[in-house]
């Protein structure tokens, strides 16, 4: 696969704004469906003592489907 943006920089920074709509547009369906979700929180701690918190939330999106596990990092 080619290269097409030119710096890493940018290419990060886009890849964050589109995963971050994603994640509101996939959210905002969860809640206008009044879906029941699983929320599951775990806290690891990496190299260099630091400490991360991922909470996981799990729904159905359209009530048909498996449910979708999204992860959002703390």
């Amino acid at each position: 696969m080619r290269r097409v943006l030119h710096s890493t920089t940018v290419a990060v920074d886009t890849i964050g704004r589109v995963s971050s709509q994603m994640k509101k547009k996939l959210l905002t369906k969860i809640i206008e469906r009044r879906s029941k979700i699983n929320v599951l929180a775990d806290e690891s701690t990496r190299v260099g003592d630091k400490s991360t918190l991922i909470i996981f939330v799990k729904a159905s999106v359209d009530g048909e489907a498996a449910p979708v596990t999204v992860p959002h990092w703390i």
